[in-house]
């Protein structure tokens, strides 16, 4: 009954307001990744024999609050300053507002690498595929190429640097 009732909300506000709300693309990705997120989650924990808890279920709750309320809050600032009165820093709210949203987006990409990798560590797609796009995306670059490059035993590379000097 209440689910109904908030999404007949959001959607009369949606309809009555479609320029006092952030971008429908990326509000939609953020759905998407979210629920993409969850899913990895809890078959993250099934594979590794979580448990799967009321805790961790109110943790997306909470999440899924704090991005609404961030996004409302976003929003408010956005639309609060007069359009006519101070047309030249609009594009400051919209970058504000955008930005929180790429945020998001970023932290649940990154969520749903970590769970990825969680599920099994060893496998040649995460080593290869999975590990370094998460590597990037944290701006890791150094830690990848040592992932790719291949160290043979006894070699300088794999000494410390008192074992090189003596």
């Amino acid at each position: 009954m209440k689910i109904e009732y908030y999404t007949s909300l959001f959607l009369a506000i949606l309809i009555s307001f479609p320029d006092k709300i952030p971008s429908i693309g990326i509000l939609g990705w953020i759905g998407i990744l979210m629920g993409v997120d969850f899913m990895s989650a809890f078959i993250k924990a099934t594979i590794i024999n979580e448990n799967k808890t009321s805790t961790k279920l109110k943790g997306t709750v909470v999440k899924f609050c704090q991005y609404g309320f961030a996004i409302a809050i976003s929003s408010v600032l956005k639309n609060l300053v007069p359009n006519d009165k101070y047309q030249q820093y609009s594009f400051v709210y919209d970058l504000i507002q955008n930005g929180l949203l790429l945020i998001i987006v970023y932290t649940e990409i990154v969520s749903i690498l970590e769970n990825i990798t969680a599920m099994d560590p060893n496998s040649k797609f995460v080593k290869y595929f999975i590990s370094p796009i998460h590597k990037i995306i944290l701006i890791q670059v150094d830690i990848i190429s040592k992932l790719l490059v291949r160290k043979e035993p006894g070699s300088d590379e794999n000494k410390t640097q008192d074992e090189k000097s003596s």
